[in-house]
């Protein structure tokens, strides 16, 4: 088995409770480390490479956190901060659907916030 000297997790795809999309990066991810030879690189400094010296990476789509982004050695969580602006709104709904507490809504009028 190959070694890649790298060891990079990801929260489940499809997560309802996703804030951001990982997948991109999780890919470019996998290519640049990949081209780093990181194991090759370990070998040169420690033998034998233990599991303790590869660098364990996480991607979470959203802050809870199931798949551990916090005790990684590098994590990353995606965070939405909802705002109103004066920007026209492009009908995505991503306001909508990131919103956990379902205080915004799409209405014919346009996109309601309840603040209660």
């Amino acid at each position: 088995m190959k070694h890649t000297g790298f060891q990079l997790e990801h929260c489940r795809a499809n997560c309802p409770k996703s804030a951001q999309n990982w997948h991109n990066l999780y890919e470019a991810l996998t290519i640049n480390l990949t081209s780093l030879n990181l194991y090759q690189a370990l070998e040169d400094k420690f033998h034998p490479v233990l599991h303790h010296h590869i660098p364990k990476i996480c991607l979470a789509g959203c802050p809870n956190g199931c798949s551990s982004p916090d005790i990684k050695d590098f994590g990353i969580s995606g965070y939405v901060i909802p705002g109103i602006t004066n920007v026209q709104c492009l009908g995505c709904n991503k306001c909508v659907n990131s919103c956990t507490e379902k205080a915004i809504t799409r209405e014919p009028s346009g996109i309601v916030i309840d603040y209660s």
